[in-house]
């Protein structure tokens, strides 16, 4: 068996595709392979070590873990593969992607009791008077970046921005702990 990673694909007229590797179509389970020399942003099939660095990459609604295999070049939060398959996918929603991001804020934030804003945002955010939007994510030498405005209901409060730096690791267990067991496996049957 070849490296587990992840990456994410979309699914539009009845095909998977991923547009990271140049709108190249895909069948879970078969291999796809390439007899070209693999070049990150090039030439070969991209994934991720993490779903959160997958996230980074290209986030689309559908989830797939992969194996890879063959020739490979590495980054500090993503690879290029000579060959892959999809293992299993996963249908999200947005509002997956949505519970995440909260999740993640939350660890944040109970890792630093001591900032009373970061505090109050959570509140916020979990009564509802909130809501987060993801400016940009990142990732550089494992570690996961997402910049985060709160934006609030009420127009007379102001909003606040928040920059969460975890660990991608940490935060993936996050996806395979609490998301994944929630998610309903991808059948292009059903997503038609």
């Amino acid at each position: 068996m070849g490296d587990i990673q992840w990456k994410f694909l979309n699914f539009a007229d009845n095909k998977l595709r991923s547009f990271k590797d140049w709108n190249c179509e895909w069948t879970v389970g078969e291999w796809k392979k390439t007899p070209e020399e693999p070049v990150i942003g090039k030439t070969g099939y991209h994934s991720a070590p993490t779903i959160p660095e997958a996230l980074c990459m290209k986030a689309s609604l559908v989830l797939a873990q992969v194996e890879c295999g063959g020739k490979h070049m590495e980054s500090d939060n993503q690879s290029v593969w000579q060959k892959m398959k999809i293992i299993k996918a996963w249908n999200i929603t947005l509002d997956v992607l949505d519970r995440f991001y909260l999740l993640a804020v939350t660890r944040e934030i109970e890792q630093h009791p001591e900032y009373e804003m970061k505090q109050e945002m959570l509140r916020g955010i979990k009564g509802g008077v909130s809501r987060i939007e993801p400016n940009w994510v990142s990732t550089y030498k494992n570690n996961w970046y997402l910049h985060i405005n709160t934006l609030r209901y009420d127009p007379a409060i102001n909003n606040t921005a928040l920059r969460i730096a975890s660990p991608a690791n940490d935060l993936q267990k996050i996806w395979t702990e609490e998301l994944l067991p929630t998610l309903t496996e991808f059948n292009p049957r059903e997503a038609l």
